[in-house]
């Protein structure tokens, strides 16, 4: 299986993250279940695959320290563009394969909300 599509590719590049946030914005069910386990769990909190940050807003809004690491830019420009409003606590995002970084730091609470795999699934990696 190839690695790339030219949909995906000319999607990815262009609106994919407008369209991705557009479509997730309004699901906010699952913030509850975020905050309590900060609150249980403490910070730093990292976030693995943020994308633009629908939960990690969330939670630097209710004054934890939050990472995210993505490997698109797309969506962490977005997360920027998002998290700009300002909440009590602050946002890091890096730009990496989260296979492969490291931090320096520890973090009590480590979240992955979607499973990178499913992209493998949809054939969009190989």
């Amino acid at each position: 299986m190839s690695s790339s599509h030219p949909l995906w590719d000319n999607l990815k590049d262009s609106c994919f993250p407008q369209l991705y946030q557009a479509h997730h914005r309004e699901y906010i069910e699952d913030i509850p279940f975020w905050l309590d386990l900060a609150r249980m769990q403490g910070d730093p909190i990292l976030e693995l695959g943020c994308g633009p940050g629908r939960v990690l807003i969330q939670l630097a809004n209710a004054g934890y320290t939050c990472y995210g690491i993505d490997n698109d830019s797309g969506m962490l420009l977005q997360l920027k563009n998002e998290s700009i409003s300002g909440g009590k606590g602050k946002i890091y995002s890096v730009l990496a394969d989260m296979t492969s970084f490291q931090f320096q730091k520890q973090f009590p609470l480590i979240i992955g909300l979607y499973s990178p795999s499913s992209i493998r699934w949809w054939g969009f990696c190989s």
